[in-house]
């Protein structure tokens, strides 16, 4: 069976897909993340529960189409998106561009990026762990039992006390470990409150040599009801602490997404 499939909360962010390679932006207001004393729950499977009720418990085979505007730090104009995903490991990504029509698409492990009728792969760094961070509502689902999940403590992240998880695949083999490990190393801060996900950090790699990686950061706000989900319209990134990517979301809406769409 493919590993992909078996993954609840792969690694590279959707924004990741996008901008690879872009290594300037804006930077935070203030530092994000102090550490502050709040009572910490049981474990950290349960706070996983509470996040995943909290979001209101989406199904493997949940479809979503959300559309809207990718305000970026490289280009003057906002761009017209329209992101469709099936369940959280499948993803496609269609922007309007000056230049015409892109069309990202990660699924099983793979991707492609398709511009001006012209296919091309996507790195495997990109794809084997990617997660669909331009909406959050499948971050808190049930993980494999061979993955590690602990909880590091309560920490702020802006103006909300968080708990802050650190989540990490176990080795596809002994002599690949370390890469597994950076590949799909994930750290989710959720609401001491509401339990719903404030930010994500990841690793983003350069597709030539691992060494070269920086943090992906990705903050979450203008949660709404759904259907009985609770998704954030407001998403937004920074690498290396500089802020590159802004999405905002005029709809989201749950409707059959095909497989086909994915290929």
């Amino acid at each position: 069976m493919n590993k992909a499939r078996l993954i609840a909360i792969p690694f590279l962010p959707l924004a990741g897909l996008i901008s690879l390679g872009v290594l300037h932006g804006q930077a935070p207001m203030s530092a994000p993340v102090n550490t502050v004393a709040v009572a910490q729950p049981v474990n950290a499977a349960a706070l996983l529960q509470q996040c995943s009720q909290a979001l209101g418990r989406p199904t493997p085979s949940l479809g979503l189409v959300a559309q809207g505007q990718r305000i970026s730090s490289s280009q003057a104009d906002p761009t017209r998106v329209t992101v469709k995903s099936l369940g959280g490991l499948s993803l496609r990504l269609e922007e309007t561009t000056a230049t015409g029509l892109e069309v990202r698409v990660a699924a099983n492990g793979k991707g492609s990026v398709t511009r001006a009728g012209k296919k091309d792969a996507l790195p495997s760094t990109a794809t084997t762990y990617f997660h669909l961070d331009h909406i959050p509502v499948f971050l808190c689902e049930s993980l494999p039992a061979s993955w590690a999940v602990a909880l590091k403590g309560v920490e702020r992240v802006n103006s909300d006390n968080v708990y802050h998880l650190s989540i990490v695949a176990a080795p596809t083999a002994s002599r690949t470990s370390r890469v597994d490990q950076a590949l799909s190393s994930l750290d989710l801060y959720i609401d001491v409150t509401t339990h719903l996900p404030v930010k994500t950090k990841a690793l983003i790699f350069s597709p030539t040599n691992l060494t070269n990686r920086s943090d992906w950061e990705t903050y979450y706000g203008d949660y709404r009801d759904v259907q009985g989900l609770k998704i954030a319209f407001h998403t937004t990134q920074y690498l290396s602490g500089l802020k590159v990517n802004e999405f905002i979301f005029d709809t989201i809406v749950v409707q059959p997404v095909s497989v086909t769409e994915f290929q």
